[in-house]
């Protein structure tokens, strides 16, 4: 059983950051080189506070400044590369996730991580290594993923009901205390959480080997059958963003909860964690996980101090990500938990985000193939 709790994060400007860092550090400022600037670039503010800690932490070890700044623009990829090719303000390290590495490269603005024997020999995830490479040539710096797993309220069940099709014979036969609550919710609008009811008839590496034709198998229509049949025994609802599926469940509006590794923290009340169940007896599931990833750029001056803040960043975390709230950490021994443990079995039973530019196409045409599939079910009812 896991009490969940909220926790505020202070975020504060990088520039007074380092002021402050270097104030604090007056006496010790003096023993050390004259520092670098090294910039790094993020867009999610979950980020922040870790991007800022390693910022501090890295200055105290080496003396060396990290400017972390927040880029606002939609189009953030491709605003790194107008900046660079422009010969503008661009940074020398920006975070990105290892599904856009095929992109970067193309584009001509990750360099090579040449230290790929330390990722191995620190223990990060076999899977986050090799999502990180392209053409057998590792790019970026991993240090963080997020994953899907099964949030559910205690006290209605005395063990992890086998399949989801269990759960809704539970809910049939249970009268809810909330007569709004529902048995589960999940972000319909997510690739991510939907693919865990479609994964089983869908093989990525076939994909990847034979290019990403925007076809499914035939056998998919099983996956859709079980969750007609899931909408027409127990009550299901459909939310648009992450933050609503938080609320429902907070809010005592669902009873289970389909949610993002990341957003964990934020439940509240006496609620467990859970692996997917099976979505039918013959039918298994499996989420699709995201792993982030710090990008060194290749027109950077600084490439040799920005590839080692990003090194840092993602070898030397001994807790950061935990204390910030910033994702689940790549490193087994990193674990405390048993709560993190399970998470971190599902990344190792997850197919990682593919990192083609061919797959996103293919990624569009199963969530669109899913709520064609899905929003004649939820008509009905």
């Amino acid at each position: 059983m896991k009490k969940g709790k909220k926790r505020g994060i202070a975020m504060f400007a990088a520039v007074l950051f380092i002021a402050a860092v270097c104030a604090g550090c007056a006496e010790k400022k003096e023993a050390v080189k004259e520092a670098e600037l090294i910039t790094v670039w993020y867009q999610d503010e979950k980020h922040a506070a870790f991007l800022v800690q390693c910022a501090k932490d890295y200055y105290e070890k080496t003396g060396v400044q990290v400017q972390v700044e927040k880029q606002e623009e939609p189009e953030y990829l491709e605003n790194i590369y107008d900046r660079t090719m422009e010969n503008g303000e661009f940074p020398d390290v920006y975070l990105s996730s290892t599904d856009q590495i095929e992109k970067c490269v193309l584009a001509g603005i990750v360099e090579k991580n040449e230290n790929e024997q330390a990722y191995t020999q620190a223990g990060v995830n076999e899977k986050a290594i090799a999502a990180s490479r392209y053409e057998d040539v590792m790019y970026g710096s991993p240090f963080s993923f997020s994953t899907v797993v099964l949030a559910v309220h205690s006290g209605y069940f005395e063990q992890p009901p086998a399949t989801m099709m269990d759960m809704a014979a539970y809910a049939s036969e249970h009268e809810f205390e909330n007569e709004e609550e529902v048995l589960f919710t999940w972000q319909v609008n997510d690739i991510l959480s939907n693919y865990c009811f479609i994964s089983n008839f869908i093989s990525l590496e076939e994909k990847r080997n034979n290019g990403y034709s925007q076809t499914v198998s035939e056998e998919i229509t099983k996956s859709y059958e079980v969750l007609g049949n899931l909408w027409k025994t127990a009550a299901v609802s459909e939310a648009d963003t992450q933050e609503d599926v938080i609320e429902a469940f907070n809010n005592d509006l669902t009873m289970c909860a389909l949610i993002r590794s990341d957003s964990v923290k934020q439940l509240q009340g006496e609620y467990e964690i859970w692996k997917l169940p099976l979505l039918a007896e013959d039918i298994p599931t499996s989420p699709m996980s995201v792993v982030d990833t710090l990008m060194v750029n290749p027109y950077s001056e600084k490439k040799e101090a920005a590839a080692a803040f990003a090194d840092f960043a993602a070898l030397e975390d001994d807790g950061i990500l935990r204390d910030t709230n910033a994702g689940m950490p790549l490193r087994e021994e990193l674990l405390e938990s048993e709560e993190e443990k399970l998470i971190y079995e599902q990344l190792n039973h997850s197919d990682i985000k593919p990192a083609e530019m061919e797959a996103e196409s293919f990624l569009s045409y199963l969530q669109t193939n899913f709520l064609e599939h899905t929003s004649l079910y939820s008509q009905e009812e």
